[in-house]
């Protein structure tokens, strides 16, 4: 399976790191915030120039825009519900407009592809032993 990578600019240069590591993108005025898991799993905050529009193709790949500023990935989020907010794994939560909820909590009701075994498969079978 092909890996799509995420490109981030530092002082010492460009950091490439897995699409899947990216857990938000929040706007900051003409700059975007991202944040995103390191190799060793610890959360890190680069600062991108250029607004949240210009990131946007981002949500071709399991990315939902929770409001104008904000974009999340969808596997760090961990629930869901009343008062409409929206939780991550890392802790951080965002409360959504009223006028995006429905369009919000239907991206995240959407089933993930979860892979079935056809009823001939050998871990659906018995041992008559």
């Amino acid at each position: 399976m092909e890996q799509n990578w995420f490109s981030l600019r530092s002082v010492k240069g460009c950091v490439h790191t897995p699409l899947v590591n990216v857990v938000c993108l929040i706007a900051k005025g003409s700059y975007t915030e991202v944040q995103f898991k390191n190799s060793l799993g610890v959360l890190v905050t680069s600062t991108e120039s250029g607004c949240l529009k210009a990131f946007e193709k981002i949500l071709e790949f399991g990315f939902i825009k929770l409001r104008r500023n904000v974009i999340v990935n969808r596997g760090f989020v961990v629930k869901h519900g009343p008062g409409r907010i929206v939780v991550l794994s890392t802790g951080d939560h965002f409360t959504i407009p009223k006028e995006k909820w429905c369009e919000v909590k239907a991206q995240l009701n959407r089933q993930m592809i979860i892979p079935f075994y056809k009823k001939d498969d050998s871990l659906n079978e018995k041992d008559d032993s």
